[in-house]
């Protein structure tokens, strides 16, 4: 239909002018696709010469004559840390790099490096997941922080300090990631109520300190993160004729650290965002938590079962190694056994065990019928739930990247040893002078900066037994010193990449880059501090002398 005069000029849908449009902006994405994979093509075709050219150059010369392989080491090392820095394929898929270029170099057998791609500290991660998932899918963690912020919501401080808690302690079981994604609804949707005029910061800083809590919380037990894990398996390589660190003794060592960095992350808030002088009170609805807490469904029988898995696993966890005169359970009853297949043989149960809707009818009415809809995974999976967990759904969800970084950081963990690249690399870091503070504080910032550009796993798998090495030919407690590099894997917070979390409240577009960094870098500093006075002042009482376990099983450290 005409609408006026000049009706007839104005584009419409059979107008030639729209097609014409549509094929130019078809045209123009299609140039933009092109450049962008030409772009692609170039840097692959430039990092794959160099690391060619990196590597024919490392077998014309020897760093060290006692550990001739040493020299290739390095340079597959620096190869797989630039393409882990250039992302321009996923790091998983580097993470498998070591696996042909140790052995092209003749610096391992593939069998050998096959054989630690998949470890115990692996083991450790799947439980961590499992149980991750479960959380995840039946709202535990949603239960967990609305009921935490209704109850502390009354000012702006104890606000952020319930949602902090909420992130830091689920950090110790669940991946920081899906914590932080978890948590994120809620923070916003009290921060909608939270004016942008005089407030711009205080929505980045809620979401930082959400994110940094976090990270700081995972720190607390072995399964918290990657490094955690590592560590452990790192203990049973070099020294395996010792009894290793219990989960006890690392959450004795690790918690306290945690439980400082959460009051660092807490009091920088406050100090910077609320106490400063002339900063605008921020008011809290505490309403909004108070309703959200009076619409939570009834504790549902599925949220029933993973809370009684998780709390019967993590009892098993701290009674399975001695405990004073308890000798743990573990010591008649299965002496073989570890954390790993501990969280395996509680975490299983989670697949068999059916949900709530395929209870019988009768089962359901004594449970009661309205905690049996499984209405929380239901509502948001295509297939109807079977089961507490089902493959089908853990497989969609389930982070096999972290898998394989893992075992890439495995491999180059043992080609790093069986090269003699780590003994070298500590007969240099033996040689600084000085007091155990000063050591310990070059080998917290070295691991720290290294994670802020590579994932904490690789760099726990990097530098894991150059610290020991370097530990134990300097005289000082290896263990420690291990342990004090596993602390600094979680001590990265100044960048967007630098962690799970940060990507994740980074990615919300509501925290600048430079925000990031400047609150990141003072985080940061702030954790390395109290770190160095911790591991070396706090750790060696904590851990005692039962950790003196001498040279580690590496080559060229004491006789190895």
């Amino acid at each position: 239909m005409l609408r006026g005069k000049g009706a007839s000029t104005m584009p419409n849908e059979d107008s030639p002018l729209v097609p014409a449009k549509e094929a130019g902006e078809d045209d123009q994405k299609q140039r933009v696709q092109q450049k962008s994979s030409s772009d692609m093509l170039l840097k692959i075709a430039i990092f794959t010469i160099l690391g060619a050219v990196l590597i024919g150059i490392s077998t014309t010369f020897e760093l060290s004559h006692k550990h001739p392989k040493a020299t290739e080491a390095l340079a597959v090392m620096i190869v797989t840390v630039v393409w882990f820095m250039a992302e321009i394929i996923p790091i998983s898929i580097v993470s498998l790099m070591p696996l042909p270029l140790y052995a092209l170099l003749d610096i391992s057998s593939a069998a050998e490096l096959t054989g630690v791609f998949f470890s115990s500290s692996s083991v450790i991660l799947i439980v961590g997941q499992f149980l991750s998932l479960a959380v995840v899918r039946w709202g535990l963690h949603q239960r967990l922080c609305i009921m935490v912020a209704a109850a502390m919501g009354q000012r702006i401080e104890t606000l952020v300090l319930g949602f902090m808690i909420s992130a830091w302690f689920l950090s110790f079981w669940i991946s920081n990631t899906a914590t932080t994604l978890s948590l994120l609804p809620a923070a916003q949707a009290f921060l909608e109520t939270v004016p942008r005029e005089g407030h711009g910061n205080v929505h980045a800083a809620f979401l930082l300190a959400i994110a940094f809590s976090a990270t700081a919380g995972g720190i607390a037990t072995p399964v918290g993160t990657p490094p955690n894990a590592i560590f452990m398996q790192q203990m049973r390589d070099f020294w395996p004729e010792e009894e290793g660190v219990s989960f006890l003794m690392f959450m004795a060592a690790a918690f306290p650290l945690s439980v400082l960095l959460l009051g660092l992350i807490w009091l920088g808030f406050c100090v910077g965002f609320v106490w400063w002088k002339d900063t605008p009170r921020v008011e809290v609805d505490r309403q909004l938590f108070i309703k959200r807490k009076a619409a939570l469904p009834k504790f549902s029988y599925e949220e029933q079962v993973v809370l009684l898995v998780a709390l019967v696993l993590i009892t098993l966890w701290f009674t399975a190694s001695p405990i004073n005169s308890f000798p743990g359970w573990t010591a008649h009853t299965a002496p073989r056994m570890d954390i790993g297949s501990i969280g395996i043989m509680c975490t299983l149960p989670l697949f068999i065990i059916p949900c709530g809707c395929a209870l019988p009818q009768a089962l359901q009415r004594v449970l009661g019928t309205s905690r049996c809809t499984s209405s929380t995974a239901s509502e948001r999976e295509a297939e109807p739930p079977r089961f507490v967990l089902d493959w089908g759904a853990v497989r969609q969800k389930f982070n096999f990247d972290l898998l394989l970084c893992l075992g890439g950081a495995n491999m180059i963990g043992q080609g790093t040893i069986e090269s003699g690249l780590a003994s070298v690399i500590a007969e240099q870091l033996a040689r600084i002078q000085g007091p155990y503070l000063g050591y310990v504080a070059i080998i917290l910032f070295v691991t720290s900066l290294t994670t802020e550009f590579v994932s904490n796993a690789a760099t726990m798998g990097i530098l894991g037994p150059v610290v020991a090495a370097s530990a134990s030919n300097s005289g000082r407690n290896a263990v420690h010193a291990l342990l004090g590099s596993t602390f600094a894997c979680s001590f990265s917070f100044a960048l967007p990449t630098a962690s799970g979390p940060n990507i994740v409240v980074y990615g919300t577009g509501q925290v600048k880059l430079l925000f990031l960094m400047r609150i990141g870098l003072a985080v940061e500093l702030g954790a390395l501090m109290i770190g160095t006075l911790w591991v070396s002042y706090a750790v060696p009482v904590i851990l005692g002398p039962t950790t003196d376990y001498g040279p580690p099983s590496i080559e060229g450290i004491g006789g190895h």
